[in-house]
């Protein structure tokens, strides 16, 4: 299957393989950086067979076929199916404590955002494929993306 969003593509191998390019600036391909991608890549960290994928305008989600769903990209107003809390421990690994005095680990980006109560939350991105927590066993079959919100 293909999936494209306003800047960015994603396609699944035969073999379940996520292959991502387009433009990349909230982390949306799942590569582990914000790099644009001129030719398809392939996606790391799902280690389940894709069934399908479908792109937001800066965000990316995966279904796989034992109906896990992760997601990629700009998490603002809950677009990647994460709460604040999980964006705010995504970005708070320690130290520092308070108003987003924590250290952001490889692979989340608080790109124009100063902090907001608890943190970033707002704009922040997450570069790598994570999974859904909240909809493990509910053994989703296709996710679908508009511009800023997925189903």
């Amino acid at each position: 299957s293909v999936s494209a969003g306003a800047f960015h593509s994603l396609a699944v191998t035969h073999d379940g393989r996520v292959l991502a390019c387009g433009r990349n600036t909230h982390g949306q391909l799942g590569l582990g950086n914000c790099r644009d991608a001129s030719t398809f890549e392939r996606v790391e960290g799902i280690p389940h067979f894709v069934t399908s994928t479908a792109c937001g305008a800066h965000h990316s989600l995966m279904c796989t076929a034992s109906g896990l769903v992760y997601s990629a990209g700009l998490g603002a107003r809950g677009r990647l199916g994460l709460s604040q809390d999980e964006l705010w421990a995504r970005t708070k690994t320690g130290g520092g404590g308070g108003r987003g005095g924590g250290q952001r680990p490889a692979g989340v980006d608080d790109q124009a955002s100063a902090p907001l109560g608890l943190g970033w939350a707002e704009h922040v991105a997450v570069w790598e494929p994570v999974p859904l927590d909240a909809l493990v066993g509910a053994s989703v079959a296709e996710v679908a993306a508009g511009f800023a919100h997925s189903v």
